[in-house]
């Protein structure tokens, strides 16, 4: 049980790849930003939650040596924001 929204539905500026050459993903494949070095990409993913409460929150990745070891992820709720690095290489 759960709730996903993948990348497809997230607000995305910029993360115009679509890769499926590592799996396991969801749906039809992954959005990715390129090669290093570009420019600077978001997605916010907004689910749409049943009612007030408390929620654990899993982000979803492919893990590879071409990875990124320092994606940036905040994840915004009722009491703030908490920010974290996340190693996609793991």
């Amino acid at each position: 049980p759960g709730m996903v929204v993948d990348d497809e539905q997230a607000e995305r500026n910029g993360f115009e790849e679509v890769g499926t050459s590592i799996p396991p993903f969801v749906g039809a494949g992954y959005r990715h930003g390129g090669p290093p070095g570009g420019k600077a990409q978001t997605a916010r993913f907004r689910p749409n939650l049943p009612e007030a409460g408390l929620y654990e929150v899993r982000v979803g990745y492919s893990a590879n040596p071409n990875r990124a070891t320092n994606a940036a992820v905040t994840v915004a709720h009722a009491g703030g924001t908490r920010a974290v690095s996340l190693n996609q290489r793991k």
